[in-house]
């Protein structure tokens, strides 16, 4: 199964949903294939 997840931050950016949106990344990679789409700030 594929997933993918959306998200405004992901790390190196700091924060709650940056933190929440690689833990759930990291813990459904576990069981299918995650992609992860992040705005992010450009850096």
């Amino acid at each position: 199964m594929r997933v993918t997840i959306l998200s405004a931050e992901f790390p190196p950016d700091r924060g709650g949903v940056a933190d929440h949106t690689a833990a759930l990344a990291e813990h459904l990679a576990a069981h299918m294939e995650v992609t992860v789409i992040a705005s992010g700030r450009g850096r």
